[in-house]
């Protein structure tokens, strides 16, 4: 023992080295293990907020698009009443000589060339025949190809347009409301362990701006001004528009799948100058907002007290300012367009399937094989009557409450649509300011 004292006294510097660095060395594993735990429950944290915000984001744009199924028939019941194609076809059946207008024949005892179809037949006028108010019996058969035209067309670019709106706002409100959703549930689990356990697509309470139920509500029902109203203007716009661009062009006109597409382009930009960003056909003004809120019976409005105005929450005058923002900003109208291009694209792609298709013959070689040819029908023509039975006929499939309608899924699946609604969702400044 006594000698092992003098050993430690002439090595003690070494040993104080080698306790040191011992010591130093554990701290340190002991730090890094620590801060590895720490970097592994931060990682697996932002996985599993990353993976909740992708669940929430996707059932959000599930969500839009089973708002936009409900609502179709509401956007669309007036639209096809409005533009009674099938009625003005009775109409003309009835007559002597009529055309059959199924087939996309005329009777040659009733020229119908450009100087005749040119009759002016007025959007008011128009729906003044349909209410009613006018008498229908006595209007020639020009008249009636005149209106069948003008009719045929409006509806479809009407259909289009007023789907593309509604399925873009409808879209822009819930990921609104989503997103301030999202942002009460991650101040919710962030307040305490209790508030964690809670389901994320619960947010109830809270002081965040949009978070309140009745608010989401109020702000939920701004689509009435489109389904009731905006739609009726752009109708409006349509119908000159088509009068305009399809001026001279008769039922007996024959028109290449070119000739058609270029047109319906054409009426469909027409109307897209004219409306510039939808803000006026998406949210009523100030002076028409009393009008909606009487409608949706809002409690505090009350319509019998002279002057009265209805001074809005602020929690929804600020969703209803950032709204405004987002339609009116470059992104919105760029994404609408594509939309709007993407309903137009299913459109001509049935037409040119059921008029302008591609024709195969078959025909048998020397050595028995058969040889499938395909036809060029490029320049295929195809009269006036015949596109608008089909155009009429695309109305309904556009309108159909169906998982296969082709115009609801070309526009949900929009990729365009989808980084908007993105955007949206992830912009957090507003809501956190």
């Amino acid at each position: 023992m006594v000698s092992i004292i003098p050993f430690f006294q002439r090595h003690r510097r070494k040993f104080v080295v080698l306790f040191g660095t011992v010591a130093a060395s554990y701290w340190t594993f002991s730090y890094l293990k620590s801060r590895l735990i720490e970097l592994q429950a931060k990682l697996a944290y932002d996985t599993n907020n990353r993976e909740n915000l992708r669940r929430r984001f996707e059932q959000n744009q599930q969500d839009a698009s089973f708002t936009v199924e409900a609502l179709l028939q509401t956007l669309s019941d007036p639209i096809m009443k409005s533009f009674d194609v099938e009625k003005l076809t009775e109409d003309l059946k009835s007559k002597r000589g009529a055309v059959a207008v199924k087939n996309g024949s005329y009777s040659e005892d009733s020229p119908l060339d450009a100087e005749t179809m040119s009759t002016t037949s007025s959007f008011s006028n128009f729906t003044a025949e349909l209410e009613g108010t006018t008498n229908k019996k006595n209007r020639s058969k020009r008249e009636l190809w005149n209106d069948l035209k003008l009719t045929s067309i409006t509806r479809i670019i009407t259909l289009i347009h007023s789907l593309s709106l509604l399925i873009f706002f409808t879209r822009l409100q819930i990921n609104l409301i989503g997103r301030q959703s999202y942002i009460h549930s991650v101040r919710l689990m962030a307040e305490s362990d209790e508030s964690s356990e809670k389901s994320p697509s619960d947010p109830t309470g809270g002081e965040v701006i949009g978070v309140n139920a009745e608010i989401n509500r109020r702000y939920l029902t701004y689509s009435w001004w489109l389904l009731n109203k905006g739609w009726n203007a752009i109708a409006e716009t349509v119908w000159t528009t088509t009068e305009s661009v399809f001026s001279g062009i008769t039922p007996r006109s024959e028109l290449s799948f070119e000739e058609l597409t270029k047109l319906l382009y054409e009426v469909s930009y027409e109307v897209d100058k004219k409306h510039e960003h939808y803000l006026n056909d998406l949210l009523p003004s100030e002076t028409a907002e009393d009008e909606l809120l009487v409608t949706q019976n809002f409690p505090e409005v009350n319509p019998k007290v002279a002057d009265f105005k209805y001074q809005i929450d602020a929690g929804l005058e600020g969703l209803l300012d950032e709204t405004r923002d987002l339609i009116e900003s470059p992104n919105a109208k760029r994404v609408l367009a594509l939309l709007r291009q993407e309903a137009l694209k299913v459109l001509l792609g049935n037409m040119q399937m059921n008029y302008y298709h591609q024709m195969l013959e078959s025909t048998v070689s020397t050595d028995g094989q058969v040889l499938v040819e395909e036809i060029d029908q490029t320049h295929k023509k195809v009269k006036l009557a015949s596109i608008l039975a089909g155009l009429a006929h695309q109305s309904y499939e556009l309108s159909s409450i169906d998982e296969n309608n082709q115009y609801l899924l070309a526009i949900n699946n929009n990729p365009e649509l989808t980084a908007f609604s993105a955007v949206i969702y992830s912009s957090y400044g507003p809501v956190l300011r």
